[in-house]
């Protein structure tokens, strides 16, 4: 296991991929490097091109803690995103501006994968359309085609800006997969455009994946589907304006009161009647 870094201010695809000397993609640092390497995002002033890639056995984090070092842009393009397999942990990255659909895709999309799993944590994803889609072409931030997939946890993330259609998921999408277990903790969700799900399953058989949401904060300003085809259970968590959301110990139905949710301020205010309701895990 080694740690090569990358920075798309000084990187060079020419340089050696050290700390002093870091190479300036993520498909050329990917393509040089093996399973359980670490690629490190150096913070910096220009964007990192967030392009359809194959991902896998990687770990691959930004700097700073608030993911604001390591920002991925989509440039407003239409992308089939990150298709990941094996062992993926993606830590500390900011995912923006990008437009997914009108077929399979996502943020992050696993397909035929077996005994995988997808650990993310501390991530900001946010101004991400899902377009077009149907039963059997679904989108997703996390999204799943088919295949046997182990353990998929996402732990304090925040999402914002997203706009879906009838068939996309904002944080999850599914279609013929099995024995999915899903962990979602810590994680913040505004929703303030067209979104008609927080979890979804598409057509096409498969087991129903296992989630199980903790001291998390769903809120949509006018109204959307807490999950279609399948359940999630949810405690110590807030689901304002989220039909279906589950009844479960600690859970609240009020207005969470971000500071500033449509800029991105997803921090709480004083009056915030989800301070201090969570759970120790």
């Amino acid at each position: 296991m080694a740690t090569y870094y990358i920075n798309a201010d000084t990187g060079n695809n020419g340089n050696d991929g050290s700390e002093e000397s870091p190479w300036a993609t993520l498909a050329h640092a990917y393509d040089n490097t093996i399973a359980n390497d670490t690629i490190v995002c150096q913070d910096s002033v220009a964007t990192y091109a967030y392009v359809t890639d194959t991902l896998a056995d990687r770990t691959i984090q930004g700097e700073s803690e608030d993911a604001s070092g390591a920002i991925f842009d989509g440039a407003g393009a239409g992308l089939l995103g990150w298709t990941c397999s094996g062992t993926r942990i993606f830590s500390k990255l900011t995912i923006q501006n990008i437009i997914f659909g009108p077929t399979r895709s996502g943020v992050f999309f696993l397909s035929t994968a077996t005994s995988a799993s997808l650990v993310i944590n501390q991530c900001i994803f946010k101004d991400i359309a899902f377009t077009g889609g149907s039963t059997s072409y679904h989108t997703g931030v996390v999204s799943m085609y088919s295949g046997n997939l182990n353990t998929i946890a996402l732990s304090n993330c925040a999402f914002y800006n997203i706009l879906g259609t009838a068939y996309s998921g904002i944080i999850y999408a599914s279609y013929g997969c099995n024995n999915v277990t899903l962990t979602i903790t810590g994680c913040s969700v505004y929703l303030n455009g067209t979104v008609v799900k927080i979890f979804y399953k598409g057509g096409g058989g498969g087991t129903a994946p296992s989630i199980v949401v903790t001291n998390s904060i769903f809120q949509h300003t006018a109204s959307t589907a807490w999950a279609t085809g399948l359940s999630a259970s949810a405690t110590y968590t807030c689901c304002n304006n989220i039909t279906g959301a589950p009844a479960g110990t600690g859970n609240i139905t009020s207005d969470p009161l971000f500071v500033d949710g449509d800029n991105g301020n997803l921090n709480l205010r004083p009056a915030s009647p989800c301070i201090d309701t969570g759970t120790l895990i």
